[in-house]
């Protein structure tokens, strides 16, 4: 049996995955009577290979070994010092900003995942480039760090070695900001996704949440807090056009949200291919509509077409074919792949 580490074709490391290729056995009795004429050699008279290694051949995911380096290190955000404000770091917001001020920066903590260990470490992660992206990422600026290596997190010291990249918000027009910090670094999981978050307004206009709701919760429990943020029930906005049912919570850390408790109760409709209702009753005026996905079962995510959705407001398509399982990142361990979409109505 033969293992080897698995490649892309920009030759980097694919994390957790191997080739795994075995050889069979030959047996000299069963060829002799199959091929009369065959005569064991020298060695041949056992049960023996003829080690080309081609016989079975496996593409084997989502593991690592047991002890020593998995060949591999994942870049992952915050200071990791447990109870620390800046300990996960999975996204920045930057609250509300009046236009013409001056930025608002944030420091975002890099650390590494990966391990030292007596025989060989997990690699050292290299920075090579930080993007903004997405509808406003105009309005946020992202600087390399002045340190682009991180080394693995050795257990004898108390601190992991980690870098930093400051992020600045400074907006020019109006309303409920939302961009992705990119960060490019050498492995296959690149680039890590970090969700970046503002609110601008100016003398003559303001922006207001004017609800959260949480899915999947009803009255009996009252509203989720979490970060200081009141998420309310969604019962009283699910209408009878719709069948719910309520499925087993699932407790597992979400990427790219430091607010994992919002997404752990899950909710879908009662039969395939049945849609959800809900109707929410708002003044009239424009509003953004933020939309939360997550997905949290790890056999489905990175697989397309699975859970595919369009978005109806108002009678009106406005999201087409969102595949949140294609959407989603799993890290080998979270068990959860998180991202989001919102439109402006």
């Amino acid at each position: 049996m033969r293992i080897w580490k698995l490649r892309n074709s920009r030759g980097e490391i694919v994390p957790n995955a191997f080739i795994l290729a075995n050889d069979v056995l030959f047996n000299p009795r069963s060829t002799a009577a199959a091929k009369p004429s065959f005569v064991p050699g020298p060695g041949q008279e056992f049960d023996y290979p003829n080690f080309d290694y081609n016989d079975n051949l496996f593409l084997v995911t989502n593991v690592r070994p047991g002890n020593g380096t998995g060949y591999s290190s994942e870049l992952a955000t915050g200071n990791g010092l447990p109870g620390d404000p800046a300990e996960k770091q999975s996204n920045l917001d930057f609250g509300q900003v009046t236009l013409g001020s001056p930025a608002v920066t944030q420091v975002l903590n890099l650390r590494s995942l990966g391990k030292v260990f007596p025989a060989e470490d997990d690699p050292n992660i290299e920075i090579s480039a930080v993007e903004i992206a997405g509808p406003d990422r105009t309005e946020f600026v992202a600087t390399m760090p002045s340190k682009t290596t991180i080394f693995p997190h050795d257990p004898l010291t108390q601190n992991p070695d980690t870098t930093s990249i400051k992020v600045s918000f400074a907006p020019n027009t109006v309303g409920f900001k939302q961009a992705s910090l990119l960060i490019y670094y050498n492995s296959d999981a690149s680039p890590k996704r970090v969700p970046l978050f503002g609110i601008a307004t100016d003398a003559c206009n303001n922006a207001v949440v004017v609800k959260r709701i949480k899915t999947a919760r009803n009255n009996s429990k009252g509203p989720l807090v979490v970060k200081a943020k009141s998420w309310e029930p969604d019962q009283n906005y699910r209408t009878s056009a719709g069948g719910y049912k309520f499925d087993t919570t699932l407790v597992k850390p979400v990427e790219e949200t430091d607010e994992d408790a919002v997404y752990e109760t899950y909710m879908s409709s009662d039969a395939d291919g049945r849609s959800i209702f809900y109707s929410i009753s708002v003044p009239n005026g424009q509003y953004t509509l933020r939309l939360h996905f997550a997905e949290l079962f790890q056999n489905f995510a990175n697989q397309p077409n699975r859970r595919v959705n369009d978005i109806f407001v108002e009678g009106q398509k406005r999201i087409f074919a969102l595949d949140i399982c294609q959407r989603s990142r799993l890290p080998h361990g979270a068990g959860a792949g998180y991202t989001r979409d919102r439109e402006r109505w």
